[in-house]
């Protein structure tokens, strides 16, 4: 088992950064790696684009304004919003300016239920209100779509504040006594979960309608509500304009994160670093996928709940990543998709189908196999002893990139040592993880969570900050982290502590002012005296104990960056899959190289 531990703090000041300047390029290790602790709280972030195996393609809609009929291909919409799934294959759209639900089925494009023309520059249908016959029927711009456990298509109709409800041929109103229902769900118990938005969560079931009270929850400005398929754990996901919750239906217990800077949401065209949500389609274990109309992309996220310590991480996951949501605007299918303004959601299998709306058309994206690794805890990831096992823990550094396998640092250490032919049993790696990772919180998950598991080799990614805040580092600091180290891992456990260094250490390739806040980042003084902590403290605490060992990650990264012109960074202090790659095989070298030789049975290098 692998642990890297990493640390990034919000920039909030000039002095809160460090970085190298030309003429400090060679100084010490000590000295370069202080500023990866600098970064303790960097909240959340955004990532690269998936490699392209994620693909898109366009399954019904030309492009064409309209409300055609017929052949997928050549059929047209006004704009797509929700969408649903029925479990014969059959696709569900509401066509909010036409008024109508659609479907889509066989290739072939049909109109369910909605009437009325087309207005005078033909772009929209004026809504109005009538039950009765699906095709005399009328909507005011429906916005979401649930298939009910009878069967039935359930409709939030927005602007006439009800829940309608298609069934053989016939729409009758299901709930009534609502402000603005935007999204529906339902949960595997049957209720109706219902994002009223203005008034917050409503909850529908046969024994009428209920408001469902959510800390923190002010204003009630719900865009969407999803149900995870966790039958152990059934929890909702639910985006607000600036906030982002989970709900969990048995211990209705709630938390949630902050999605946007201050409160504030972004500017139209200016997404913020996790993404701004439309509509959430959950994927269980505290997963989900969202549509972004700001960035115009498809957006993967994850929350990271207890035990495990950390903040909600978001990437793109298929679309531009450009940082001006505008300039990823457009359509194209394949590998490198683009989407305009995308709302509608729902995810089956390992397939997403989405509502593209500035595009009108439905869209399918084919999603990866998603790594989960703040928890290792499903069947297919769990701990055993029939693998050397590999956990990654840390603050972002630990997982960026890791929803797919391929671009993580655990990706790159499991292909490294399993084709290297160095280990017995076949190596799997874990990311477990932890922000504001100083020591005793480490030591506290280690002893919690991980001492009752299978273990083979720690990997920590150590700074001085490691033993406290600045300026806490102190011989008395130190004699307990030597100690509590030496207590902690014994047997057969390994221990590799690397040092670490974030772009602002070692690459040139990136400019002295932080490209995201323009910060100068250059205090000598503050980078002596980290130099003389660690060097002095830190690096000489861990000599001398029994299956322990240092390794010099950042020398090797300093050494790449003075004789490539790629940076191994991107520009929000994050690893790129090159990065995660370099990092993960050099770990997995010196992981060989330090406990092979009979240290351990399954570490036997080659000849």
């Amino acid at each position: 088992m692998i642990l890297c531990l990493g640390s990034r703090i919000s920039v909030l000041s000039l002095r809160d950064l460090v970085v190298r300047v030309p003429n400090t390029r060679m100084m010490s290790l000590r000295v370069l790696i202080a500023c990866s602790a600098l970064m303790l709280l960097f909240a959340v972030s955004i990532g690269e684009a998936l490699p392209a195996t994620q693909s898109v393609r366009t399954i019904a809609g030309s492009g064409a304004r309209g409300m055609r009929d017929g052949p997928a291909a050549s059929a047209t919409f006004l704009a797509p919003a929700g969408i649903a799934r029925a479990r014969d294959g059959t696709i569900y759209v509401c066509d909010e300016a036409a008024q109508r639900i659609r479907a889509i089925r066989n290739g072939r494009v049909f109109t369910l239920a909605g009437s009325g023309a087309l207005g005078r520059f033909g772009m929209s249908v004026i809504g109005g209100y009538k039950d009765g016959p699906a095709n005399a029927a009328q909507f005011n711009h429906p916005m979401g779509l649930a298939v009910g456990p009878d069967g039935a298509l359930y409709i939030a109709d927005t602007k006439n504040k009800k829940i309608r409800k298609l069934a053989h041929g016939f729409v009758t109103t299901a709930v009534a006594g609502l402000a603005s229902p935007r999204d529906i769900a339902f949960d595997p118990q049957g209720s109706l979960w219902i994002a009223d938005f203005g008034v917050g969560l409503k909850r529908w079931t046969r024994h009428g309608l209920t408001t469902v009270p959510i800390a923190g929850l002010n204003g009630g400005k719900i865009l969407s509500v999803s149900v995870s398929p966790d039958a152990d754990d059934p929890t909702l996901m639910i985006v607000t304009p600036t906030l982002l919750y989970e709900y969990h239906i048995n211990t209705r217990r709630s938390s949630y994160a902050l999605i946007a800077n201050g409160g504030v949401p972004p500017e139209l065209g200016t997404p913020h670093e996790f993404g701004t949500p439309r509509q959430i389609a959950a994927l269980g274990k505290h997963q989900a996928i969202f549509t972004d109309p700001i960035a115009n992309n498809v957006r993967y996220m994850r929350f990271s709940v207890p035990p495990f310590i950390g903040l909600p991480y978001s990437t793109p996951l298929a679309g531009g990543t450009d940082e001006d949501g505008l300039a990823n605007a457009g359509f194209r299918d394949g590998s490198n998709a683009r989407f305009y303004r995308p709302r509608g959601i729902v995810v089956f299998g390992n397939t997403a189908f989405v509502s593209d709306t500035g595009n009108r058309r439905i869209r399918e994206l084919r999603l990866p196999r998603f790594r989960t690794p703040e928890y290792g805890l499903n069947n297919a990831e769990s701990y055993d002893r029939s693998h050397y096992e590999i956990a990654l823990i840390g603050s972002s550094v630990a997982f960026w990139n890791s929803h797919d396998a391929n671009d993580s640092i655990c990706g790159a250490i499991e292909r490294r040592l399993n084709s290297s032919g160095s280990f017995k049993r076949p190596v799997r790696c874990h990311s477990h993880r932890i922000d504001q990772a100083y020591w005793p919180r480490v030591e506290d998950y280690i002893r919690t969570f991980l001492s009752f598991r299978h273990v083979d080799a720690y990997v920590i990614f150590i700074h001085p900050w490691t033993l406290g805040t600045r300026p806490a580092v102190s011989e008395a600091g130190v004699a307990r982290f030597r100690a509590s180290v030496s207590q902690l891992f014994k047997g057969d456990t390994r221990v590799l502590f690397a040092w670490w260094a974030d772009r602002y250490e070692v690459s040139d390739n990136e400019a002295l002012v932080d490209p995201e806040h323009d910060y100068l980042t250059l205090f000598p003084e503050e980078t002596l005296y980290l130099d003389e902590a660690v060097e002095k403290f830190v690096a000489p605490s861990l000599s001398g104990l029994a299956h322990v060992a240092q390794y010099d990650l950042f020398a090797d990264t300093l050494r790449f960056e003075e004789t490539h012109t790629e940076s191994l960074y991107d520009t929000i202090n994050h690893e790129t899959p090159r990065g995660n790659k370099f990092i993960g095989e050099h770990i997995a070298d010196a992981l060989v190289r330090n406990f092979g030789g009979g240290h351990n049975v399954d570490a036997q290098p080659k000849d």
